[in-house]
């Protein structure tokens, strides 16, 4: 089962997989939450736990059991250059990093870290074990969290995320073979919160992810995502929207924007802005990341908010590409309503497809 709690819903989405690998969304459920939660953090926590309880109890739900995603707001993505070394030996180097150079902008934060560009036989990003720690003392953390994560400001490319990755078409020492890791952190206390909501509520919470995972996973499980090249995910929803990017399969960008699409937004500007900014970070990952070569193949759009089918059509006015909307593909469905919410249920659906796995 996988769970997805923002400001403005709670959502749910049930899983189950057949011997031959045939899997169906049994379950689901999209109940709002007014007032409850704000910029990601739980603001009434036994409201919340008593709607999660009544939820489950009238979904009837199989398994208490429970993934769940992380507030992008909260979330911190950084790619770094590390020496090409087993994980268990980079392990300590990561955490040299994160304790000297590396500015974690939570009071208590909590960071975990993979190879993207493992040898070919290692582990992929997708099934490879995370190695997550606790670190940092309260007053080491960064005092902004959009100092370490800038968003775009009138097209100037040193403002976008990664502004301080290393130039990757400089030489690397011969001596020392280099690799890329993704640095993934957030705040402890978030997690502590949601975990501890799944728990009173009577059920299990198994993993924490981020979301772009989640979306990439719903993806590949329903046969949409473009193996061979580079492609965008849009998760479009009423304050912030996260435009990620993967190129063969791996994560190399997340990018959480606040652009507005609630009732007070101008829909057209709102668009506008959503247009110029995928367009900002598909060149930022082409131009400043030395990925000349890289060609899109799909700008996949999920999302839960109101107008939603309006929002694609103008995207499709501002992009070059025209953007293609999250779909079942080879997951079944047993409601009959079940798949045009399939953009709104994107994220617990790919929380879900972990199965049993932590």
């Amino acid at each position: 089962m996988g769970l997805e709690i923002t400001d403005q819903a709670l959502k749910i989405a049930e899983i189950a997989a057949s011997r031959n690998k045939a899997y169906r969304l049994t379950n689901f459920h999209i109940e709002p939450l007014p007032d409850c939660v704000e910029d990601g953090k739980i603001t009434d926590v036994p409201r919340v736990c008593s709607i999660l309880q009544s939820i489950a109890k009238k979904m009837n739900v199989r398994t208490k059991e429970v993934h769940l995603v992380i507030p992008s707001q909260h979330m911190m993505v950084r790619l770094l250059k590390l020496p090409d070394l087993p994980v268990k030996t980079l392990r300590k180097i990561v955490d040299f990093e994160v304790k000297h150079n590396v500015r974690l902008p939570f009071e208590r934060p909590y960071y975990d870290f993979v190879k993207l560009d493992a040898e070919p036989d290692a582990p992929a990003l997708m099934t490879a074990k995370p190695a997550v720690h606790p670190s940092g003392k309260p007053g080491d953390s960064a005092s902004s969290f959009a100092e370490a994560a800038a968003s775009a400001q009138d097209g100037e490319p040193e403002q976008l995320p990664y502004r301080d990755l290393p130039d990757s078409s400089a030489p690397r020492e011969r001596s020392m073979r280099q690799c890329d890791v993704m640095l993934v952190a957030s705040s402890l206390d978030l997690i502590e919160q949601y975990a501890s909501v799944v728990r009173k509520a009577g059920l299990k919470p198994l993993s924490m992810e981020i979301k772009a995972m989640s979306l990439y996973r719903a993806l590949e499980y329903s046969h949409m995502s473009a193996q061979t090249g580079a492609f965008v995910i849009v998760d479009i929803n009423e304050n912030a929207t996260d435009i990620s990017i993967f190129d063969r399969g791996q994560l190399k960008m997340s990018h959480n924007e606040p652009i507005r699409f609630d009732a007070e937004a101008d829909l057209q500007d709102a668009c506008d802005d959503l247009a110029d900014e995928i367009d900002r970070v598909m060149n930022f990952y082409r131009y400043t990341l030395n990925n000349r070569g890289a060609t899109f193949e799909q700008i996949v759009v999920s999302g839960d908010v109101d107008r939603f089918q309006d929002i694609v059509q103008r995207l499709e006015q501002g992009l070059e590409q025209k953007p293609v909307v999250f779909e079942p593909g080879h997951i079944a469905v047993e409601q009959a309503d079940a798949a045009g919410l399939f953009p709104a249920l994107a994220v617990p659906i790919g929380l879900a497809l972990r199965g049993k796995q932590r």
